[in-house]
């Protein structure tokens, strides 16, 4: 029998405690979609009736949401969160769903997520993004898909792309696809995507598509993760006294032998 993959989400009181108590840095957004129905949250602009309304709490980078979204339920939390402004060689972001139930119609539910003002030095990575799903029971057809994105243009977009320095994406194939029946799961990752730091900073944003199964009671939860990973460059004058160096030490020892 398969082990099914376990999906912890912590309370959203002691996330968003722990978050307050830290130094957060750059702007976020989650925006769900299903049908003609959008709710959005977008940290770049201000708190509205149409941005971060009723449903979504906001500290720092880190936006949480619970409620209705259309004929789609979010019964305990819907939360991203990065380490922005990441370290020298690693950003990523996050997006929790737990206890997502789709009531009716035949919609999908769309989440867009991404985190702004990652910094990395100049240089070339690979983009990477991971998921994986739990479902309570599952029919057949359920599925999970997510695509990742990396912009220089530090603007979150999610849109085809339009150039390979400005815009590298990558895409699950064939998507996540748990087993039908009771207590089911499965996990997806990505191939590694080249992306390429031309500036000082870049934005981590992804695309998270469920198809679910309309039920009262039914519940499913989704992790999903984009990431990039650039390796650092040393800089011209680094290697320059690290070259010096190794032509000192060969002279050297050629004249001890």
């Amino acid at each position: 029998m398969k082990k099914a993959v376990v999906i912890w989400i912590i309370p959203i009181a002691a996330v968003l405690v722990g978050l307050a108590a830290s130094a957060v840095e750059g702007s976020a957004l989650l925006n769900f979609q299903t049908g003609t129905t959008s709710v959005l949250c977008d940290t770049r602009v201000a708190v509205s009736a149409a941005n971060c309304g009723a449903g979504f709490t906001v500290v720092g980078d880190t936006i949480a949401y619970v409620g209705a979204i259309g004929t789609w339920q979010i019964d305990t939390l819907a939360i991203t969160t990065s380490n922005t402004p990441g370290d020298p060689t690693l950003g990523k972001i996050n997006l929790g769903l737990a206890d997502v139930r789709h009531l009716s119609g035949p919609d999908d539910l769309t989440v867009d997520f991404g985190h702004d003002g990652f910094t990395a030095p100049v240089g070339q990575g690979p983009l990477t993004a991971t998921g994986a799903d739990s479902a309570d029971r599952v029919v057949a057809g359920d599925a999970s898909y997510l695509t990742g994105y990396a912009r220089n243009a530090n603007d979150m977009a999610i849109a085809a792309p339009t150039s390979a320095t400005a815009l590298d994406v990558l895409v699950h194939v064939p998507g996540c696809f748990p087993a039908a029946g009771v207590t089911q799961s499965c996990a997806m990752d990505s191939p590694d995507v080249p992306f390429t730091v031309t500036g000082p900073f870049y934005s981590l944003s992804a695309r998270a598509e469920i198809h679910q199964h309309t039920s009262a009671t039914d519940q499913a939860s989704y992790l999903a993760k984009a990431a990039a990973n650039v390796p650092v460059v040393p800089e011209p004058g680094t290697l320059l006294l690290i070259g010096t160096g190794l032509l000192a030490l060969a002279a050297r020892r050629r004249r001890v032998h």
